[in-house]
């Protein structure tokens, strides 16, 4: 479970800080004992309303040097490019390789970055191995439950990691077995609850293709008129939402759980396809781009994907809710101001998903500016993010029209029956 892309999936993601993770996961590991307890009684709210955010440790209870480092490095420089590997170091790696991973594990984007680019430069690509789950973090360790958030599985989707490892172990270092009975690449895929064993991963068959938003401008809320269709979409007006970064949208439901509360709110919108009278199965990466607008000279844009059950329950899939923070729509080499009013396109990616939407099924697609406190909320004004104390309210504009087309990109298999 190791982070990949630094910047881009942690500690910040997709450029917005995660500040949750940062206060929390680095307390309880900057000593030489577990340091956990030593937040019980903490006042959350308070510290996560701090600011500048560079002094949120202290408002916790230690200064943390580590937190601080994170924080004013948020560009790709020899800070982070003196642990972050690239191609060539791929081409050096001549030992076996098992990677283990899930669905809905947070370190998922980097297990899967060292994969694929292990599949790209790795001198001998016979021998790495892949298993993906329908896992969080911990279950990627113990491997695995019949139950995740609201998500029912199959007794099939628990393993024994243990004897995998050690069969792999037995095979590359032991050599008390001649080979790894395992396939090259094994995942689950949810929604149908089935095993899938591959050559390659992503399966070849997998095609990326657009399902776009559509509306006559009123998405706000499972209560608008937004959808999702596979047609582009002509001249439609734009959707619009006030982004208020002191009353920002919660990131504290877990992974595969229902969204309705948070898809009830007027500052999200909210796309969803008609009902499914044919699977859609997905496996691999999937990409939102939304075509948006701002008043401000920063702002984020977040987008979540769920699965509509027939019950009206919109389950969350994927490992993370995905951001993009303006200043970085281009990457993390430089910060670029955005231009109030001028049109740009946000890339987000909700990294990996194996998953059937079958037929009675809607699929949706949530956009909105915020997800805290995993995240910090932008707050809006272009100034330093760790320095930052001022406040602004951002008008949002998102576009789904010919020439400017929002879409979720999906890697779209071509489904076995049903039994």
């Amino acid at each position: 479970a190791p982070a990949g892309r630094f910047l881009e999936e942690l500690p910040f993601q997709g450029g917005a800080f995660m500040h949750q993770w940062a206060l929390s996961w680095l307390n309880g590991v900057s000593g030489r004992v577990d340091q956990g307890p030593n937040l019980r009684g903490t006042r959350w709210d308070d510290v996560f309303a701090h600011r500048p955010l560079l002094s949120s440790d202290s408002a916790m209870g230690r200064s943390m040097r580590l937190y601080r480092e994170f924080l004013t490095n948020p560009l790709m420089t020899d800070y982070w490019k003196r642990i972050q590997f690239t191609d060539e170091d791929f081409t050096k790696i001549r030992i076996p390789t098992l990677t283990v991973t899930g669905w809905f594990d947070g370190d998922q984007p980097g297990a899967l970055f060292y994969w694929r680019s292990l599949m790209r430069n790795a001198p001998t690509r016979t021998d790495h191995f892949l298993v993906a789950g329908p896992w969080d973090h911990v279950q990627t360790f113990l491997g695995g439950a019949t139950k995740i958030g609201d998500m029912a599985l199959t007794p099939e989707s628990v393993i024994d990691v243990n004897k995998l490892h050690l069969e792999f172990f037995d095979w590359c270092l032991k050599q008390s077995a001649s080979k790894f009975e395992h396939p090259r690449a094994r995942v689950y895929v949810t929604g149908i609850n089935e095993w899938r064993s591959y050559d390659v991963y992503p399966p070849a068959a997998a095609s990326p293709r657009p399902l776009y938003f559509s509306s006559g401008g009123r998405a706000n809320s499972i209560f608008g008129d937004g959808k999702l269709t596979w047609e582009k979409p002509g001249n439609q007006p734009p959707d619009r939402f006030t982004y208020d970064p002191k009353r920002p949208v919660s990131s504290e439901l877990g992974e595969a759980t229902d969204r309705t509360s948070i898809q009830r709110r007027d500052d999200v919108l909210v796309y969803t396809s008609d009902v499914l009278t044919e699977p859609v199965e997905i496996i691999g990466n999937v990409i939102v781009n939304v075509e948006a607008a701002t008043d401000a000279r920063d702002t984020d844009f977040t987008a979540v994907l769920t699965d509509v059950l027939p019950d009206g329950r919109a389950i969350k899939l994927g490992p993370a809710i995905g951001i993009r923070r303006g200043r970085y729509r281009h990457g993390t080499a430089k910060e670029e101001l955005l231009t109030p009013g001028k049109p740009e396109t946000f890339r987000i990616e909700l990294y990996d998903i194996a998953h059937r939407f079958q037929p009675g099924h809607r699929i949706r697609v949530e956009v909105s500016s915020s997800a805290a406190p995993l995240f910090n909320p932008n707050q809006n004004t272009g100034n330093p993010i760790a320095t930052d104390t001022e406040w602004k309210v951002a008008r949002q504009t998102v576009y789904h029209d010919a020439s400017r087309a929002s879409s979720i990109v999906l890697p779209v298999v071509a489904p076995k029956p049903v039994p």
